[in-house]
């Protein structure tokens, strides 16, 4: 389609294309008049079909945070995870217990409710029995790992995560050497070792007050950055390699 425009130019530039836009451009054609008069040139406009437009490639899902789900829905497909029920029948159990995919110490394990839910913003005054089931279960976890040969000189943690990286709420028991390759980094430490790992108190207290639970993820955001410091003498060391080196050579020597 082309649709006529009055501008005058020099006739050199007769048969020359201009694009003005995408879609649009302009094409020089001359014009004749009465006899001896200068040519005319006038630009039309030649309407371009338009260009496809790319999709944007969509945000790509992080569907590991689902894992903890698939354990609860299918629990015979992950029968290998769990340590409590042996037999992965969670059937008739309010909570069960499976080993964490990526231990951050020598004894990891997670104390997870059967019953689906994601978040704490879901829990109410109606949970306050079940979040005390989990850590009545954790603490049972703790006493038999105290009875094993491996685990009888180790010792314990129960704790939330304030800001949660798996949907499906779940209580930790970890041991406190965090000797395990799969802990990495400032944010796996930090995980364990600051404000930013809750006793389960806090949940039930807040509960049994409020009958919600609100913790405030921009702190604990802040937390989780916060600069590595020995958990035993406070001492700041900016590299994970050399806190475990600190820790190995002047505390867990002294046990």
């Amino acid at each position: 389609m082309f649709r006529r425009g009055c501008v005058r130019v020099s006739s050199s530039l007769v048969g020359k294309r201009f694009v003005a836009s995408p879609g649009r451009c302009f094409v020089a054609k001359s014009t004749f008049g009465r006899i001896n008069e200068r040519p005319t040139v006038r630009f039309y406009c030649e309407q371009s079909a338009p260009e496809e437009t790319k999709e944007k490639p969509r945000k790509k899902y992080d569907y590991w945070k689902l894992g903890f789900i698939d354990l609860i829905r299918n629990p015979d497909q992950h029968q290998d995870m769990f340590y409590y029920p042996a037999d992965a029948k969670i059937e008739g159990h309010n909570v069960c217990v499976v080993y964490d995919r990526n231990p951050k110490a020598k004894k990891h394990l997670l104390v997870l409710p059967t019953m689906l839910l994601q978040t704490y913003k879901q829990l109410n005054e109606n949970h306050i029995s079940l979040l005390e089931e989990m850590k009545e279960r954790a603490e049972q976890v703790v006493k038999e790992m105290k009875e094993t040969e491996d685990g009888k000189d180790l010792n314990y943690k129960i704790g939330f995560q304030a800001v949660p990286g798996m949907l499906q709420i779940h209580l930790h028991v970890i041991s406190d050497d965090f000797d395990s390759p799969y802990m990495k980094n400032k944010r796996h430490w930090n995980t364990f070792n600051t404000d930013f790992f809750l006793d389960p108190d806090v949940l039930i207290s807040q509960l049994k007050i409020n009958g919600s639970v609100s913790l405030d993820e921009v702190h604990y955001n802040t937390v989780i950055k916060q600069p590595l410091a020995c958990p035993k003498c406070a001492m700041k060391i900016p590299r994970l390699p050399d806190l475990m080196t600190h820790l190995n050579e002047f505390h867990n020597a002294e046990q």
